[in-house]
């Protein structure tokens, strides 16, 4: 009997003790002050990022970019005297972007978006360009690795200017591409 009430008496004292306890957890919690509307922390957005335009899947739809013609070849200038790099300038309009090694191609397309450079691939355009999948963008988000197996394999980084963004494409040392960069202006 004196086991059962002792340990009776343990139990209660445990149980008050927690009790006490919970109050003290809850009014923690309450201490913390609430966000307040407007003076969030707003996190700085990619500058690179994918589209989000919807997928194109008629070949003969008037928002095909796949069947326009892009009118305008865009210069590419080489960086330093580095043989594996190029850059180019993107401003207004579309640009496709292709990487030709053999008999295998890799197209995709930029457009300036505001202070953002839009990347559009076969998630738009699922006849023309590039498995979206093999696009791998860096920590900083503003470029990316492209991995479609051994014969294409390439970088990008894009870079904000006063009038638009320079894009860096670099490639391993011994790989031999056609590339080439159009734009279009009319209807992007």
């Amino acid at each position: 009997m004196k086991y059962l009430i002792l340990s009776t008496f343990a139990l209660l004292l445990f149980a008050c003790a927690s009790d006490a306890q919970q109050p003290q957890a809850k009014e923690k919690e309450d201490a913390v002050p609430a966000a307040v509307p407007g003076n969030e922390i707003e996190k700085e957005p990619e500058l690179l990022f994918f589209s989000k335009q919807p997928s194109v899947t008629a070949q003969k739809d008037t928002l095909n970019l796949c069947s326009a013609k892009f009118e305008t070849t865009i210069p590419l200038f080489p960086v330093g005297t580095d043989p594996n790099k190029r850059y180019f300038e993107v401003e207004k309009g579309v640009y496709v972007v292709s990487f030709n090694a053999g008999n295998t191609r890799t197209t995709f397309m930029l457009k300036a978006n505001g202070s953002r450079l839009e990347l559009i691939t076969s998630a738009q355009y699922p006849y023309c360009l590039s498995q979206q999948s093999n696009f791998h963008f860096n920590e900083t988000k503003d470029g990316f690795i492209y991995d479609g197996g051994r014969y294409t394999r390439f970088g990008m980084t894009a870079t904000p200017t006063e009038k638009g963004f320079r894009v860096d494409l670099s490639w391993d040392p011994g790989k031999q591409f056609g590339l080439f960069v159009r734009c279009r202006l009319a209807g992007s």
